[in-house]
Order: C-alpha cells, then sequence, then structure tokens
C-alpha cells in the first residue's frame, strides 16, 4: 500500500480527530440490544436502490440479518482478534448473504450492493451494547466502511481529492479488487488519523463533515 500520508489534507484531519471522542461516546455501543430495531442498520433510502428483483429486497436481507444475528451473538471474540481472521468471518457474512439471495431471487447482488449491505450491517451491530462487549470492540476495531457517494467523496477529500474520483457512486466498486483497495485505503488513513473505518463511516455523514 503506497504512503497516502504526503496527500492527506491537514484541515480534513483536525474535523475528524476532534470528531472522534464525540462519535466513539454517542455512536458506538449506545443502543441496549434487547430493544434493537428491525431496519438492520439498512434504510429505506438504500433499498430504493436495489430494483429489479423478485421479492422485496428489504424483506429478504431483514429476513437474513434476523437470522444471522442470532448467531453472530455467539461468536468468541478471540477468533476476531486479528484483520485477517476478521476478513475471513466478514467474506464468511458476504458469502451466506450472496447465497440467500441467489436462492431467492435467482441471481446474486453487485459487489457494491453486497458489501453496502454487510457493512452496514456490522455499522449497525457497533451501535448497540452487545451481550459481550469484547465482540463490539472487535467490530469496531476492524469493520469496514461502507462505500457509497458519501463515504467515497469524503476519504477522497480527506486525502485532497488525490482519487480520481470526479463523481463518486457506489457503482464505481464493481470488482472485488476495488472493493478491497478502497478499504485499505480508508483503514490505512484512519492508521495515521485515528480511529477505525467504521467511526470515519460515521463522520462521513455527519452534517458538515
Amino acid at each position: 500500500m503506497p504512503d497516502i500520508t504526503q496527500f492527506i489534507s491537514e484541515p480534513h484531519l483536525l474535523a475528524y480527530q476532534r470528531a472522534l471522542p464525540r462519535i466513539q461516546q454517542d455512536q458506538v455501543a449506545h443502543l441496549a440490544w434487547d430493544s434493537h430495531d428491525e431496519s438492520y442498520g439498512v434504510g429505506g433510502n438504500t433499498f430504493r436502490a436495489y430494483t429489479g428483483w423478485q421479492s422485496s429486497p428489504s424483506r429478504l436481507f431483514r429476513n437474513w440479518a434476523c437470522h444471522t444475528s442470532q448467531t453472530i451473538l455467539q461468536t468468541d471474540p478471540s477468533s476476531l482478534d486479528s484483520m485477517e481472521a476478521f476478513e475471513g468471518w466478514h467474506q464468511g457474512l458476504s458469502c451466506s448473504l450472496q447465497q440467500k439471495w441467489m436462492e431467492t431471487q435467482g441471481r446474486g447482488l453487485s459487489v457494491a450492493h453486497k458489501y453496502k449491505l454487510i457493512d452496514l450491517y456490522i455499522k449497525w451491530l457497533t451501535q448497540h451494547s452487545l451481550p459481550d462487549p469484547a465482540l463490539g470492540i472487535q467490530f469496531v476495531r476492524f469493520g469496514h466502511c461502507a462505500l457509497d457517494r458519501q463515504t467515497l467523496a469524503k476519504i477522497n477529500a480527506h486525502l485532497s481529492g488525490a482519487l480520481p474520483l470526479a463523481k463518486p457512486t457506489m457503482g464505481l466498486i464493481a470488482t472485488e479488487e476495488t472493493y478491497s483497495l478502497c478499504q485499505a485505503v480508508v483503514r490505512e488513513y484512519c492508521v495515521v488519523a485515528g480511529g477505525a473505518p467504521v467511526l470515519f463511516d460515521y463522520f462521513a455523514w455527519q452534517p458538515g463533515a
């Protein structure tokens, strides 16, 4: 991964660093798990882009997320104690969702849509005080930034516009390789700036960020 330090915009960096304590206090693990909502992190605005399917994408995703949530709570946090371990777990989630989609819809999700659902779902998990707090810590530590127009534009701004993204859109995430590269860029930024990709995701959606 090339050194991105030279491209970081200092005003953007400082704004992010100032916001981090409040994000961690107000956004992370602030909701009781027992009263969690049934959106599983994905609202109607997102699903409006999921067109041309036989069955309701929102209903299918939420059924999958409801079932998956029951098993996730049984995950041993120590099994996710490295980036490599988390990536394997993350890939397992995406394969599970894709399989469910193909069984129900007859075809799979695009790379961009698949991973956005997975990453928004994990972000949603980080909002909750899980029965095992150590599990929530691993989700914050290793979770990805959901890639869409908003977050792509923000990371590019924080890198002084160095990325060739004149019009950032989720559709640009067309391959597994592109997705992995973008995640690596966000994570490398967070190595320098602090926090983690999922916290940068929270920041990117703050008014005026």
